[in-house]
């Protein structure tokens, strides 16, 4: 339900400017919507500029929503509870605001793209001349499909031994995907002892996804089985590593680092 409530919201807000451009008189209304999309972008860069300098990237720690709802209004409890807990940490009011303000916006720009996507068919279709490509707009809708819903490979090593890469950086727009994806995995997969997490295709690691491999991590213990990690670079180990709940994962970087085990279960899905 707040998946539809967060929809409604990016659509309510992309009608402002698809509202300027069909009431501009332009006889090339795509043009200028490519236009007013392309200054919005930098503006959501340089918000997303803002939200990262004021710490608010976790402020809503799950995605999309907020505490899985559509408004910090509804998640008024959880927040404060968070903060409460950790007044010094990433939670606050003001900063759930601020991180769910930038997200509503690149709702309405998702909705903007999907909209030069669409007329940009039609016309191909009604053959009217257009200075660019439809195919653009489709490839920029493809590119963020895909790095929201990033591949996850499996391999079997050793008999009970479950290797996983995710081809693609671990940020907090898809880090839920691969963690459902990768228990949908377990759950049809038999006597599963250990699980081995190559990192070597992942050159960028967000806090909200190492987040989510402690969170990995403690509900595979929680079912005896093991977890490790192999093939993270300097810049995701230290990511990791700020990472307060991972912390006592780092035994695990470390020893997959250099015991050759890990590596050569991890070498099954690379190949």
């Amino acid at each position: 339900m707040f998946l539809l409530q967060l929809a409604a919201t990016g659509l309510c807000i992309a009608l402002l400017p698809l509202s300027y451009v069909w009431i501009k008189a332009s006889d090339d209304k795509f043009r200028k919507l490519v236009w007013v999309t392309t200054f919005l972008t930098l503006d959501l860069i340089m918000f997303g500029g803002f939200t990262r300098l004021t710490d608010s990237g976790l402020g809503c720690p799950d995605w999309p929503g907020c505490y899985g709802t559509a408004s910090p209004f509804l998640a008024h409890a959880q927040i404060a509870a968070a903060h409460a807990a950790m007044p010094s940490g990433p939670v606050s009011l003001m900063k759930a605001w601020i991180e769910m303000i930038h997200r509503y916006f690149a709702m309405a720009i998702g909705v903007l793209i999907i909209a030069q996507t669409a007329s940009a068919w039609v016309a191909r279709i009604k053959r009217k001349s257009l200075t660019v490509s439809p195919w653009w707009p489709t490839s920029l809708l493809l590119l963020i499909r895909r790095a929201a819903r990033p591949h996850v490979a499996f391999g079997a090593g050793r008999t009970g031994v479950l290797v996983i890469r995710v081809d693609a950086s671990l940020l907090y727009f898809n880090a839920e995907h691969v963690l459902e994806i990768v228990w949908t995995r377990l759950r049809s997969a038999a006597s599963v002892r250990q699980v081995v997490c190559d990192l070597s295709s992942s050159p960028h690691v967000d806090l909200a996804g190492a987040r989510m491999l402690s969170r990995l991590r403690r509900e595979l213990r929680a079912a005896a089985i093991d977890f490790r990690l192999t093939g993270a670079n300097e810049a995701v180990r230290d990511v990791i590593r700020a990472e307060g709940p991972l912390v006592e994962s780092l035994d695990e970087v470390d020893c997959a680092a250099g015991d050759g085990a890990p590596r050569q279960e991890a070498q099954h899905v690379r190949n």
